[in-house]
């Protein structure tokens, strides 16, 4: 698979993409990010590293193709909070209690997959 790629790792499409602006966000992100990898490890998440706007890194996630958005900002970690964006449904951002997300993120996934 590897050679008949051109020598590219194959590229899946994530399921998460985590949003975070602010260096408080980032932080927390990152824990966040490994902490869903731990929870959820049959779903593939990614997080923008590098600078950039929030819409920026709104636009990077939907180029991602992932289903859903995490989002943190300083009044999500002030609040214990975070911001669910469905990305490929017409369905309305939702805000999550952080404790909640991989439970959220659980029933999500399993519901899109039966």
């Amino acid at each position: 698979l590897y050679e008949a790629s051109g020598n590219r790792a194959a590229m899946r499409t994530p399921d998460v993409f985590v949003v975070a602006v602010g260096a408080p966000a980032l932080e927390r992100a990152m824990q966040l990010a490994e902490e869903l990898r731990n929870e959820l490890p049959s779903l593939r998440i990614e997080m923008n590293l590098g600078d950039g706007s929030f819409k920026a890194q709104l636009k990077r996630a939907d180029r991602s193709r992932a289903e859903v958005a995490i989002i943190l900002g300083d009044d999500e970690i002030r609040e214990g909070r975070a911001g669910l964006k469905p990305l490929r449904s017409g369905e309305e951002q939702a805000s999550t209690p952080l404790e909640g997300l991989v439970a959220a993120l659980r029933e999500r996934f399993q519901r899109a997959q039966a």
